[in-house]
Parts: structure tokens; C-alpha cells; sequence
């Protein structure tokens, strides 16, 4: 894989909790919207404005790379909500990497508004959803052995292994450069 990821797992500016939705062919005002962002609230703002304002989990932004929009949440999960995720996913494909130390973190996979398959990272023998197995080769080149038991032998998957196998899927890297890059900060209605 090219680029480093530790500056997104390794203690960086958007702290310990946070949550990257990738959504494919929608743009960063649409996937707002589906997130159930207030329209009114919709203008430029960067990922470090955000960092240096309130923190409360509805403020998000979302920028266009390519062919999929990025969503960041910090201290905030709505992504992961099934009903939320279904509305990302409509007629399209959306991916969501949950950071939560203290909880569980989260790799789901979605399609047309189905949960493909959907993991914590330490415990990835246990996925759900309507095709579990689904990314299972992507998963192993990731770094996450999908047969891991918690506390079993080799080393846990963790967020690091997630950002691979997101940047996989999306072919998006991100970069420490997407701190001063003008995105689209809207608030969660």
C-alpha cells in the first residue's frame, strides 16, 4: 500500500473517536444530506476549523476524492446507525471505519442499502451481515486474519489494519495534507 496511515491511528487531531464514511459516486453535498446533515447549516469549512471549534458529534465535513465522498464525524458514530448506513448506501456503495478505543471499533461494508458484511477489528472471526465472508481476501491482505479469536495467537487487526482495507476498497489515502483542505462542514439535524 502507498502512503502511511499512522498519523490517522497514531493520536492525530481528530482524537480518539471518529468515524470516516467513504461513499461511492455521491457528492459531498448529497452524502450530507443522506447523513442527515441540517441543509442550512451546509458551508466551506476545513477538517481543521472543525478541530478548533465545538466537538460536539454533530458537527461533520465531507470532501470529494474522486470517485466517492469522505465524511469525518469526530466524537460521533451516526454512520454506523443500520438506518443511516442504509440511506449512504442507496443505490451506491458505502464504507464506514469507526475509531471508539473505549467501545468497539467497526469496519461495515454496504451496497444498496444492505450490510454486505460489518466487524470489530479485534474480534473479526465474528462478522455480520448478508455476505460475512465477502471481503475475506481483502481482509488478509489488510493485515486482519478474519479467523482471529480475541486474545488468540498473532496480532490483533486494529484501526491501522481498517485504514488499509478501506484504502483498498476506495483507493483513497488520506493524507495529513486534508487538515487545510476546504470541505463541506455541515450540522447533524
Amino acid at each position: 500500500m502507498s502512503g502511511d496511515t499512522s498519523w490517522l491511528v497514531d493520536g492525530w487531531d481528530l482524537g480518539d473517536i471518529w468515524c470516516l464514511t467513504f461513499v461511492k459516486g455521491t457528492d459531498p453535498s448529497t452524502a450530507l444530506l443522506r447523513i442527515g446533515a441540517d441543509q442550512k447549516t451546509v458551508r466551506p469549512q476545513t477538517l481543521e476549523q472543525l478541530m478548533d471549534g465545538d466537538l460536539s458529534p454533530d458537527k461533520i465535513v465531507a470532501g470529494d476524492f474522486g470517485d466517492w465522498t469522505v465524511i469525518f464525524q469526530v466524537n460521533g458514530w451516526t454512520a454506523d446507525s443500520s438506518d443511516v448506513l442504509a440511506r449512504l448506501a442507496q443505490n451506491t456503495t458505502a464504507i464506514v471505519v469507526l475509531n471508539h478505543p473505549y467501545a468497539s471499533s467497526r469496519f461495515v461494508y454496504a451496497v444498496n442499502s444492505e450490510i454486505i458484511t460489518n466487524f470489530d477489528p479485534i474480534s473479526p472471526q465474528q462478522r455480520y451481515g448478508s455476505d460475512p465472508d465477502h471481503l475475506l481476501t481483502e481482509m488478509r491482505r489488510a493485515d486482519i486474519n478474519p479467523n482471529r479469536q480475541p486474545g488468540g495467537p498473532g496480532k490483533a487487526a486494529g484501526v491501522r489494519e481498517l485504514m488499509v482495507l478501506a484504502h483498498q476498497l476506495t483507493g483513497i489515502i488520506l493524507t495529513p495534507d486534508i487538515m487545510n483542505v476546504v470541505l463541506l462542514g455541515a450540522t447533524l439535524a
